[in-house]
């Protein structure tokens, strides 16, 4: 009864008794009523008599439409709206035909049309007329038709209507998943848990059947995140073997034997341990520590080995969601072997907030900001112009794509940093840009690509300015041979250009490195 009593009020709050004569007023009238009541049959027969009169009456016409459409005679009621139509059209009542187009858009629907029912619907959206609701029924077209990202655009339009938020987000996290786009499915079916959490706590369903179709998308995000809704602990080692060809970053001073002696086969550890907390709730705790050591089997190159410890804590909104934000705090500890022992020479702490954006359907944008102070232990030992402790200010903004292709996935960073250490040698700025591609070439293999420049400035010096500037380029790649176990290799290569002689050099460096994870 709550249907057709629902849909009456939408056709008569919308053309009224304008064009009605005033003869028919009563009959139509009874009829009306009628049908609220439902007494169905007493109504048709009223419209018929109408009809009789008047058979291109629209208000006669539109009820005698809701009527067919009450009960489910749905081609008896098209060509009534067909008719409708055409009359409007004829008699200048082009206004109406977007509520026409509306209802023919509902009826192909039912019908299985759905490229009649996509045309009605469109001529609907244009119109203005119950915008949010076609949105709806052509997203659910375009997932049918398999036309993934067009059923997102659309599903996105209608959830800006509270009736139809919870329902459309999950159909985008559906066809999310239907594209191989997992990570945006997953932060879809969060937002549509979040939005049915909200609609039953507050309260907002308007009806017995919209507090259930709330539920049943809460039941249906909750099966979809089922296996991340929990806490976990990761646990991982590595093991690598490395050749560098200038682990000291000596500079280029045309002295091959010296340039020679400063390369070296390497032997590196490296593990970790992580414990993150749920991840589909709206805050997510991701704490790490982790460490790596080097062993040089070049001798002349023992300052190279270094002990590095790290810990790191993110708390972050949304962490599944395509928008996120959060704060990082970590501290890094990097012990350098110094004649016989691994002893402290850099500790450097990290604190800011950072936040990844959805753009559109394509790119993310990404803004970081960490402030880090610092100390070098080798400052008691040096002049007081080549300290090194003191601060940095990073500042980041990268474009991601959030698609998933196979060949092209593109990232661009762009970075600044303030270098204020306590010596005037070492204080200036950077300024760097780079450029990363992943490729995803199965399951269980993917190669990535690396290239980037930077420009440092270095005024306050006593022996006169300082510029850098810097080029790198890199490729890795990796295989998964089972679900703990990988193989990564990576090539980089590096060049430091430099008014000073003493800061001019070049290396390069390979690895290969076996990781496991439990």
């Amino acid at each position: 009864m709550l249907r057709p009593l629902a849909l009456f009020f939408a056709f008569f709050s919308y053309t009224g008794f304008a064009n009605l004569p005033s003869e028919a007023e009563v009959s139509f009238t009874k009829a009306s009523l009628a049908f609220q009541v439902g007494k169905k049959l007493e109504a048709a027969n009223e419209v018929e008599a109408l009809l009789k009169r008047y058979p291109e009456e629209p208000q006669v016409l539109e009820l005698q439409a809701l009527l067919k459409k009450s009960d489910n005679e749905w081609k008896p009621s098209q060509r009534i709206y067909l008719k409708l139509v055409e009359i409007a059209k004829k008699t200048g009542a082009t206004h109406k035909i977007p509520l026409y187009s509306f209802e023919l858009g509902n009826l192909s629907f039912k019908e299985g049309d759905y490229q009649s029912a996509h045309r009605y619907l469109q001529t609907a959206v244009r119109g203005n007329f119950n915008v949010e609701a076609s949105e709806f029924l052509l997203g659910q077209i375009d997932l049918e038709r398999n036309r993934w990202t067009h059923a997102r655009e659309h599903f996105e339009a209608a959830s800006r209507s509270n009736a139809f938020s919870c329902a459309s987000k999950l159909y985008i996290a559906q066809a999310y998943a239907k594209e191989n786009r997992m990570s945006d499915a997953l932060g879809a079916y969060v937002d549509a848990k979040e939005s049915a959490l909200e609609n039953i706590r507050s309260g907002n369903s308007t009806s017995e059947q919209a507090r259930f179709l709330a539920q049943q998308v809460l039941k249906n995000s909750d099966q979809e995140l089922r296996s991340y809704s929990k806490s976990a602990w990761i646990k991982e080692v590595g093991l690598a073997t490395a050749y560098d060809s200038n682990v000291l970053f000596m500079p280029n001073l045309g002295d091959a034997a010296n340039s020679s002696s400063q390369a070296s086969l390497k032997q590196a550890a490296s593990w970790r341990l992580r414990y993150a907390t749920n991840p589909t709730e709206r805050w997510q705790y991701l704490g790490s520590y982790s460490g790596s050591i080097n062993y040089n089997f070049n001798q002349e190159t023992q300052r190279g080995q270094f002990l590095t410890q790290e810990l790191s804590n993110f708390l972050t909104r949304g962490f599944l969601k395509a928008t996120q934000y959060g704060l990082k705090i970590g501290a890094t500890g990097i012990f350098q072997f110094q004649t016989d022992a691994y002893k402290p020479f850099n500790l450097t702490g990290s604190v800011g907030p950072f936040a990844k954006i959805a753009l559109n359907d394509s790119w993310s944008l990404g803004l970081e900001a960490f402030f880090q102070p610092g100390r070098n232990f080798l400052d008691p030992g040096l002049s007081d112009s080549a300290k090194r402790s003191g601060w940095d200010q990073i500042f980041r903004a990268y474009f991601s794509s959030r698609e998933s292709n196979i060949f092209w996935n593109p990232s661009f960073f762009l970075t600044g940093t303030l270098l204020r250490p306590t010596g005037s040698d070492f204080s200036g700025t950077r300024l760097g840009v780079d450029f990363a591609n992943s490729m995803y070439l199965s399951q269980t293999l993917f190669l990535a690509q690396t290239i980037g420049v930077s420009a440092s400035r270095y005024p306050d010096r006593t022996n006169g300015e300082r510029n850098d500037q810097a080029v790198s380029a890199g490729l890795s790649g990796g295989y998964q041979l089972s679900q703990g176990l990988a193989l990564l290799a990576h090539l980089d290569y590096g060049h430091n250009f430099s008014n000073d002689l003493n800061f001019r050099y070049n290396r390069w460096s390979t690895a290969l490195s076996g990781s496991y994870r439990f």
